[in-house]
This record gives structure tokens, C-alpha cells and sequence, in this order.
């Protein structure tokens, strides 16, 4: 069952984010799976700007802090193209 908590949207604001790995699978245990973490971090930064405060890596989660743009409130949309791209790319190499 899902806490009530309450999402806060502030343009400009720096958050703290959990994001857990489908199935809780520890697809962050391997280089490969760090690897693909990474390359989608890159891009969804390419895409649409923010600053990595910091991060910590567990085998099937992750936390990090991050800092979006003046104005730009939309942490949830980063979080949606990393899982996508580590989702897309764990299947084109077989492992999904």
C-alpha cells in the first residue's frame, strides 16, 4: 500500500528522489546494468538540463539528489526517460 505524501513541485528546486528498479531486480549489482544507469543519466540530461548533487547506488534502487533549472519543476519527466532508456537498452542486449 502507497504512504499519503504529498509530491512538491518547485520550479527551480533541488530534490531528494528514490527510484526502485522494476521487480526490485539488482540490476545495479553488475557494470553493465551501472553502465546503463549511467548513459541514461547522460541523456535524459542532454534533453532536458539538471545537476546530479549526488547519488547513491544500491542493488535495486537508487537515491539521488537533483537540481532542476530556474523555473523548470519537472524532476518526475527525468526520471521517466532514465527508466525508459535503462528498460530500452537492458532489452536490446538481452538481459530484460
Amino acid at each position: 500500500m502507497m504512504s499519503d505524501y504529498q509530491r512538491y513541485f518547485v520550479p527551480g528546486g533541488t530534490f531528494f528522489l528514490t527510484v526502485v528498479a522494476y521487480g526490485r531486480r539488482p540490476i545495479l549489482t553488475t557494470e553493465k546494468g551501472r553502465d546503463f544507469l549511467r548513459a541514461a543519466v547522460t541523456s535524459a540530461g542532454e534533453r532536458h538540463p539538471f545537476s546530479l548533487v549526488a547519488n547513491v547506488l544500491l542493488p535495486d534502487h537508487w537515491h539521488l539528489i537533483v537540481q532542476l533549472p530556474p523555473g523548470d519543476d519537472r524532476y518526475s519527466l527525468r526520471i521517466k526517460l532514465i527508466k525508459s532508456k535503462v528498460l530500452r537498452t537492458m532489452a536490446g542486449s538481452g538481459i530484460a
